[in-house]
């Protein structure tokens, strides 16, 4: 059997025009969700199956970064893992790295999310978090990498299954290993203040992914239009984010977030940890309360559970002091 067509590999230069014959990329060229910081992402065609496939492209200067041993290991397989098909350089001008992965068709978590807003079901956020974490399981203990890009743009939907796979292509990390720039390839939203320098960085941008599934909005520590480097800043001197305190939501879901967002990496929980805690792994009754709440408001109760106690109502300003009572008047002469 063709060795190409069972699992990728970074291809010599006879591979290359294997797989620049075998993958037809549309003509069309319109960007799919996922495009963004120079990577860009088509329809394509696997002419040997002709399935719908996904074109990745990535500026070589992104490819190099990429730990020397992990490139040349075949990619890990998992059901949580976007499947890729192949995977090669283009010498160029411009020079890139070409990937083939598997179409999901619906888009990104995060659009998905963007879609629905308010409507996103407790039991469907637990459903997205172990399958998540079930994926960097698999990579933190199977193979002994990293991801180095968790964040719910990098997350593809199913919209058979209503599945979530991680988009796994820019970062190939062994454990161990450190990048250059230290926030990795992620947003800065989503990168650990200490950088990509073991399983806790993934940890923490899997918080920063269940604050934005429960919020419904995009986490800012500054206003969302200030540069990254304010951002990250803010991380670095142990600030929340902005949004943690806007919102009430599920209790639980807060203490998770809050353990996976720890500026101390060590104190972060593991992928296996998290897939044991009781939250996760139970399931609301009737589908579970709405995870996403308003601003100061707490989300309606599950069916069948008590409601939630009422906030304590506000202080009442100070009240001023009571007028003194006018003096008697003087007796007449």
């Amino acid at each position: 059997a063709d060795a190409s067509a069972s699992r990728p590999e970074a291809a010599a230069a006879s591979d290359r025009e294997l797989f620049r014959k075998r993958f037809k990329k549309s003509d069309k060229l319109e960007e799919l969700e996922g495009s963004r910081d120079g990577k860009r992402i088509y329809r394509a065609v696997d002419k040997d199956t002709m399935f719908e496939v996904a074109w990745h492209e990535l500026p070589l200067g992104k490819a190099e970064q990429v730990d020397d041993r992990a490139a040349e290991a075949p990619v890990p397989e998992h059901e949580n893992l976007l499947k890729v098909v192949a995977k090669w350089e283009e010498p160029g001008p411009p020079k890139k790295l070409v990937v083939i992965t598997e179409m999901v068709d619906a888009g990104t978590l995060q659009l998905h999310i963007e879609r629905i807003k308010d409507d996103v079901r407790v039991n469907v956020v637990k459903k997205w978090c172990r399958q998540i974490l079930s994926g960097l399981q698999h990579l933190h203990v199977t193979t002994g990498r990293l991801h180095g890009d968790v964040r719910l743009n990098n997350i593809f939907m199913n919209s058979v299954t209503g599945d979530v796979r991680l988009g796994y292509l820019d970062v190939e990390h062994t454990l161990g290993s450190a990048s250059g720039g230290g926030t990795s390839s992620a947003t800065a939203a989503y990168a650990a203040p200490e950088g990509v320098h073991g399983p806790p960085a993934d940890i923490y941008s899997f918080g920063i992914c269940l604050l934005h599934m429960v919020t419904g909005e995009r986490p800012y520590w500054v206003e969302p239009s200030e540069l990254a480097t304010q951002t990250q800043q803010a991380k670095q001197s142990g600030q929340d984010p902005i949004t943690l305190t806007k919102y009430r939501f599920d209790a639980s879901a807060e203490r998770i977030i809050r353990a996976c967002v720890s500026f101390n990496p060590a104190d972060r929980p593991t992928a296996a940890e998290l897939l044991a805690d009781e939250w996760l792994a139970r399931r609301a009754p009737g589908g579970g309360a709405p995870a996403t709440s308003t601003a100061g408001q707490a989300p309606a109760p599950a069916p069948g559970t008590a409601p939630a106690p009422a906030p304590a109502p506000a202080p009442a300003a100070a009240a001023a002091p009571a007028p003194a009572p006018a003096p008697a008047p003087a007796p007449a002469p």
